[in-house]
């Protein structure tokens, strides 16, 4: 009897040290590491993954730390030299600037991220997460729009040159800015309230966005909806006026091509052979103008679609197969986006003639202006000198002021 219990004891105690191990290797998930106080507002399908290495958040937030300086520098510009030339400060660039603005508003919510990324999760907590959240959905659908809105004003120009109504006025430039952000504060700001839908963490929980996972009606109708406006709508937007100012030149050029074979009809015959020539010359230059313009509107609808449309499917996967979603594949989109707002100021603000022009003449002008502080100094330096006799001697002294040369008497130096 004492042998059968001391070798059912050392087997039961086996088998606890034996399972004891196994669950020592099992791969922990989010919601053994994670406090509890931060479980409630974290979604149960990204609690039950495996917390990513600290490389991959390493790798996440370096990145972000790339894309944050050059973005916030060309937004940057972008704002300043609206502020300080009055000759930017036209209608058409009232949108410019308003992209840049919300641009720029994305960039100052990635500190939020970089920090959670150097910390390996939720650092910031809910506040944080709804801060990140909230400014990253206003000003992305800001921005989305207001590529939009560039298109379509673009299209109406284009069509209709000679129509009073087709110019873009400073007024209406204002209201169009203006009912993007009313737009934009439409889908961002109840889930701030918790109204309809509520921003939670994704991914490596290191950055926050619509609960798109959410499987409540309510929750649901809202994504779709703001999945409709914030990309099938822009999308649509930017896609038809391209293609109609592509018609639009082509309606043009030949147009005006009629308009030449006429005057050639009723010209003499001495002036016939060189509006031939002419009429020659400007159909390839046309034809070479028509596939510039063609290769430059495909690559900003190829670049808007590459920005934007890996989210839109994440968020649209979230709402009718959760399997394909994993944390990795859904950090990545949120990088694409991120990425717009890096391009988006030299594709459409600095690449402008007039905006790269009165950057390089402020910039011309700081580095001239720093030259001159510079050649002064080095000319007080070198010419305040005294002779090696012990006399008096009368010096004279450049003075530079305001990038002018002129001499001024010193007093008498002795050297003593």
């Amino acid at each position: 009897m004492i042998t059968n219990v001391s070798l059912s004891n050392n087997s039961s105690i086996s088998s606890q040290l034996t399972n004891t191990t196994v669950d020592h290797h099992l791969p922990k998930t989010w919601r053994d590491v994670i406090e509890p106080s931060l479980v409630g507002y974290i979604p149960d399908f990204w609690l039950n993954f495996e917390p990513p290495k600290k490389y991959q958040h390493y790798i996440l937030g370096v990145t972000y730390l790339l894309i944050l300086f050059p973005a916030i520098f060309g937004n940057g510009a972008i704002i300043w030299l609206f502020y300080r030339c009055r000759n930017l400060r036209t209608p058409s660039n009232i949108l410019v600037v308003n992209l840049a603005l919300a641009d720029l508003i994305q960039n100052l919510k990635m500190p939020v991220f970089i920090y959670n990324s150097f910390k390996c999760g939720p650092a910031m907590g809910q506040l944080g997460c709804k801060i990140y959240g909230f400014f990253g959905g206003l000003s992305g659908t800001s921005a989305i729009m207001t590529i939009a809105m560039m298109a379509m004003e673009r299209l109406n120009s284009i069509s209709r040159p000679l129509s009073p109504h087709s110019r873009l006025s400073m007024r209406r430039a204002l209201v169009i800015s203006t009912l993007i952000w009313i737009y934009s504060l439409i889908f961002s700001t109840p889930p701030v309230f918790q109204l309809f839908n509520r921003y939670v963490p994704e991914g490596y929980l290191t950055s926050c966005s619509f609960d798109y996972l959410s499987k409540d009606l309510v929750s649901r109708v809202y994504i779709f909806a703001f999945f409709t406006a914030a990309w099938i709508v822009p999308l649509a937007l930017i896609v038809t006026s391209y293609a109609g100012i592509i018609i639009a030149v082509e309606r043009n050029e030949s147009m005006f091509q009629k308009t030449q074979d006429k005057l050639c009809e009723r010209a003499s015959s001495v002036y016939r052979a060189s509006l031939r020539d002419s009429r020659g010359r400007s159909i390839k230059e046309s034809g070479k103008m028509e596939m510039r313009l063609v290769k430059i509107v495909l690559s900003l609808i190829a670049f808007w679609i590459l920005s934007w449309t890996p989210y839109a499917v994440i968020a649209l996967l979230g709402l009718l197969d959760q399997s394909y979603i994993t944390p990795t594949s859904s950090m990545i989109p949120s990088l694409f986006a991120k990425l717009s707002s890096v391009v988006n100021p030299y594709l459409y603000g600095l690449g402008n003639p007039r905006f790269k022009r009165e950057f390089q003449r402020k910039l011309c002008s700081f580095c001239l202006s720093t030259k001159t502080v510079t050649e002064r100094r080095t000319v007080i330096q070198s010419t305040v000198t005294i002779g090696g006799d012990p006399v008096k001697e009368s010096s004279q002294f450049v003075h530079i002021s305001d990038g002018n040369l002129s001499e001024i008497e010193l007093s008498d130096y002795e050297k003593r």
